[in-house]
């Protein structure tokens, strides 16, 4: 289906009660950003072409779940710190540094799934008080040097 920018930034700006946003494989979109005035989102799925889109921002200030598919390396994230419990991230270039920030800054985050990332090569620090659940699937390339440093 293709789906440009300004037809998705124009439907947020008439749906501030949304509470579930999914975009699977839509073509046409060159960015997207998840505006702050949808105080109701909690769930948001983004699963796009990588070659496509090159910039995303969530601004959602009560996400509580997301998941982005083949996504850029820019992601801007800004959900609230302690509302955002799950973050999923599948084929996207993430690099050690940004998923050591989000991890520390969501202080909220229960559930971390990695799924078919290999852009991850340097030393990765995950630790965090709060994750109780951490899934790697697929191939991810983390080096010998990734700590993994979470309760129980």
């Amino acid at each position: 289906m293709d789906v440009n920018t300004s037809v998705v930034q124009n439907f947020f700006s008439c749906s501030p009660m949304l509470d579930d946003f999914r975009l699977i494989e839509c073509s046409g979109l060159t960015s997207l950003e998840i505006p702050n005035n949808l105080v109701k989102l909690k769930s948001l799925l983004i699963k796009t072409r990588t070659d496509e889109i090159s910039k995303v921002a969530i601004r959602a200030s009560n996400l509580e779940s997301t998941y982005s598919g083949s996504l850029p390396s820019e992601i801007k994230l800004e959900a609230s710190e302690d509302t955002l419990k799950k973050l999923a991230i599948e084929r996207t270039n993430i690099t050690g540094t940004w998923l050591q920030c989000q991890i520390a800054r969501f202080v909220g985050l229960k559930v971390l799934i990695l799924e078919n990332i290999d852009t991850l090569t340097t030393t990765v620090k995950i630790s965090s008080q709060t994750l109780t659940e951490l899934i790697i699937m697929d191939y991810i390339n983390l080096e010998a040097e990734t700590i993994i440093d979470a309760p129980d």
